[in-house]
């Protein structure tokens, strides 16, 4: 008899978070013998004109047996390992397997710019924005359009790079730009929004469904409002238009277990800011009655057996 089985891929880079050691020891709790955790980095293939075999180390892992993957995290990604660890999901997603969420999820929110080339196309709002890769651009335009910016990096999270540009110069512009490029990174500028009471909006979505969300706010002053940064976690009682615009960006998507982040200006408009694929909860669990790595689980099991 098959013995099918529920992975949780994460990586021995992060296995310091949070949320890896929570979903281990619910899971060790419950006594469920249906789920394995698999380092990424751990994985080895061996391929011929005959037979495609995965390893964990030197362990063979038969993917028949696999019902579903939810990753957790693929770690810190250098091209390299980008192409080797998509390129095996991408494998095992075409073998039928689920996989929450897809490798095209966790590449499109990895990627601020083709995030915000999904949500403009469908109508969903976000933040003036211009990418630059380049230090040969119309300044004057810039300016008009975005005067002393927000700068954040394209593909990293987590707060990391984010900043105000007051003097909004030639010189800081540029020295910006040539900044991100040293580090083969690109700058994307988006306009200072003030945000309602110095605070974004996450919104942890689940099967579509608004499972949790919490304010993050900052001190005045400060741009950045993630928890690992110093923001502070705080109850919300989210509105209808909040709801349907974070469930309406997960599904345009397709991101079944996502966190959607939202600005609020002070007039009330509502903006995108990011979706993050990798979800991380901890700020949330903070602020929220419910144990949400058990509804996590109870939606992959469901989503396992077809429900």
């Amino acid at each position: 008899m098959v013995m099918e089985m529920n992975i949780i891929i994460y990586s021995n880079e992060l296995k310091h978070r949070w949320e890896y050691h929570e979903l281990r020891r619910y899971i060790i709790r419950t006594n469920n013998t249906y789920y394995k955790f698999v380092p990424i980095e751990e994985i080895n293939i061996y391929i011929d004109n005959s037979t495609i075999r995965f390893y964990i180390d030197d362990k063979l892992l038969n993917v028949n047996d696999i019902n579903l993957i939810f990753i957790l995290d693929l770690g810190k990604l250098s091209r390299h390992n980008l192409l080797y660890r998509i390129g095996i999901l991408e494998y095992l997603q075409n073998k039928g397997i689920k996989i929450i969420n897809s490798p095209n999820v966790l590449l499109l929110s990895k990627n601020k710019l083709l995030t915000y080339f999904r949500l403009v196309n469908s109508g969903i709002p976000i933040i003036p924005t211009m990418a630059l890769s380049s230090v040969n651009y119309d300044k004057i335009a810039f300016k008009k359009l975005l005067p002393n910016p927000i700068v954040k990096p394209i593909a990293r999270g987590g707060g990391i790079n984010v900043r105000r540009l007051l003097n909004n110069s030639n010189i800081e512009i540029e020295k910006t730009i040539q900044e991100f490029l040293s580090e083969s990174d690109i700058p994307l500028f988006q306009k200072f929004i003030n945000k309602k009471d110095n605070c974004d909006i996450r919104v942890f979505v689940c099967g579509y469904r608004v499972l949790a969300a919490m304010k993050r706010c900052s001190e005045p002053g400060q741009v950045v409002t993630n928890i690992s940064r110093g923001g502070k976690p705080m109850r919300v009682k989210l509105n209808k238009h909040i709801r349907e615009l974070a469930v309406s960006t997960a599904k345009l998507i397709k991101g079944e277990i996502i966190t959607v982040d939202i600005i609020e200006d002070n007039n009330g408009h509502l903006y995108v800011l990011e979706v993050n694929g990798y979800p991380r909860w901890k700020g949330l669990q903070q602020v929220t009655d419910f144990n949400i790595v058990e509804k996590i689980i109870d939606y992959l099991n469901r989503t396992a057996k077809g429900g």
